[in-house]
């Protein structure tokens, strides 16, 4: 699982590595509603949360997958 919350512009190249690196293992991505829409790229499978993640959101989506 990767969470994108607080983010610097340093931050979020080593957050885009990290999907690349792992971009052929299933995984559950977690971002700030904030910043979804200003990343680049497309994570439309994203978790998107407010102020904190929420564990249900986290569990529904393990069990679809």
């Amino acid at each position: 699982m990767e969470i994108i919350g607080f983010w610097t512009p340093e931050y979020l190249e080593a957050k885009q590595k990290t999907l690349r690196e792992f971009c052929e293992k299933p995984i559950v991505l977690a971002v700030a509603d904030s910043l979804h829409r200003s990343l680049p790229g497309s994570f439309p499978d994203a978790i998107r949360f407010k102020s904190a993640l929420k564990i249900a959101d986290v569990l529904e989506r393990l069990k679809g997958q």
